[in-house]
């Protein structure tokens, strides 16, 4: 299992003056395309968004230590424009994770013994969508050839009970991945590596 994404929130003190904070640092700000100045760094690598009102959105991060880091990053370079800006608080909003767990998934034998809880629906999207017991706001992603992938977890202890109850209940439907053929596969690979792209876009997403 690998973290893939960790969305951290912050709010300041006071509204920000987004025009001097793109010139100071290159960021970028076009504010008729988004409400938000938009600033890369490398080294974590993630991108802090930050928006009038004081909110300052960190994605791409892949631990809550890097996203911590960006949030802190965004504070020291705020100081150089109000000296008396400091954070409110700090909030982790999503951790998106993701694992292969090296057989193929019977998707549709585990929708039809779990309608509660899981939704699939093929003509829409190739992956079956769980919720999980561990939080409300945590689900799972399920794809046939074994990819997994979990959103909605705020903690690092969240992440490692939802990987244990997801990994149990698949556990009876999982089928060695040379037991098949090709022709039994009804999706094809570039296609869900596509939608695992679409499923960390939408969970990245933020608003003002």
């Amino acid at each position: 299992m690998r973290i893939v994404n960790v969305v951290m929130t912050a709010a300041f003190n006071m509204e920000i003056d987004l025009i001097r904070f793109a010139r100071m640092t290159g960021a970028d700000f076009r504010p008729t395309v988004f409400a938000a100045a938009s600033l890369r760094i490398s080294n974590p690598r993630c991108t802090l968004l930050l928006f009038k009102t004081g909110k300052c959105v960190c994605i791409g991060a892949t631990c809550v230590h890097d996203a911590q880091f960006g949030i802190n990053f965004c504070l020291r370079v705020l100081l150089y424009l109000h000296d008396s800006v400091h954070i409110l608080h700090t909030t982790v909003q999503n951790i998106v994770t993701h694992d292969d767990l090296h057989d193929y998934i019977d998707i549709d034998k585990f929708a039809k013994d779990n309608a509660i809880s899981a939704q699939y629906n093929p003509e829409l999207f190739p992956g079956l969508r769980v919720s999980l017991s561990c939080d409300n706001n945590t689900r799972a992603t399920v794809f046939y050839q074994g990819n997994v992938i979990i959103t909605g977890c705020r903690t690092t202890q969240t992440v490692a009970t939802a990987w244990q109850e997801i990994k149990a209940r698949l556990e009876p439907y999982r089928v060695e991945r040379h037991a098949h053929t090709s022709n039994t596969l009804t999706h094809a690979n570039n296609a869900v590596r596509r939608q695992i792209d679409r499923i960390m876009y939408e969970d990245g997403e933020v608003s003002t």
